[in-house]
């Protein structure tokens, strides 16, 4: 690793969440839309008071509430158009010391496709009680992300508003009928018996984003190359 780049970086780094699965599309560039509701409890609570009125891209939407006549303006926790977000998925660090026939392996093993990213500062995250566990993705640390997505647009919609070209760049495929059947059931698989339920029609942020580092595998789009010392 070089040192650390951020200075470099004009964009603001979020952090975002995705499961195993999600992972392994967002890798082989299938999963290029993902759609999440932070932000929206408001909406949420009762999602057919509210409708779009003015201005719905960038990241922010402007909604009115029928019932009580109000307004209010939302912008996207994940960022607008331009913005980067780091990947937390889950993980588990790697360590074996030097036995004299080699230097010993440190590093980062990622769960959604076993990935080992060798890197010698991993080594300080290493404990004997926790050496043989996956680690939740909300406890990886950006220096150890590997994989960087640049965020090309966003916009408020509900959640069966979404067309079979989004569903397939959500990393789904099939024929039409398959893939809205399969769509509800991935949302169910994260959101079934909450308020932002299928059922429901919740709200979410769609957002669009390109993979532009994959770090791990030495892998940066042109211009994206600065990502690698981020930390």
């Amino acid at each position: 690793m070089k040192g650390n780049h951020l200075a470099e970086l004009t964009e603001p780094l979020r952090p975002i969440i995705f499961r195993d699965d999600m992972v392994r599309t967002v890798i082989a560039e299938t999963k290029t839309e993902t759609r999440r509701v932070k932000g929206l409890e408001l909406l949420n609570a009762d999602p057919d008071d509210w409708h779009i009125r003015g201005k719905n891209k960038g990241g922010v939407a402007d909604m009115f509430n029928v019932k009580d006549r109000k307004g209010v303006q939302l912008v996207c926790p994940y960022g607008k158009p331009g913005d980067l977000l780091w990947v937390r998925e889950a993980w588990i660090p790697v360590f074996r010391p030097s036995d004299g026939q080699d230097q010993g392996i440190k590093g980062i093993r990622f769960r959604a496709d076993g990935c080992l990213w060798r890197r010698d500062d991993a080594a300080s995250l290493w404990t004997m009680d926790r050496a043989t566990r996956w680690r939740a993705a909300i406890h990886l640390r950006r220096k150890f992300a590997r994989l960087f997505l640049h965020v090309k647009d966003v916009w408020l919609q509900r959640v069966k508003m979404i067309s079979v070209g989004s569903i397939r760049k959500e990393g789904l495929d099939g024929t039409a009928p398959d893939l809205l059947s399969g769509w509800r059931s991935l949302w169910h698989s994260i959101h079934k018996g909450k308020p932002t339920d299928y059922d429901r029609d919740p709200w979410v942020w769609a957002i669009v984003f390109k993979v532009v580092a994959d770090r791990a595998r030495g892998k940066y789009d042109p211009g994206w190359e600065r990502l690698e010392g981020v930390e």
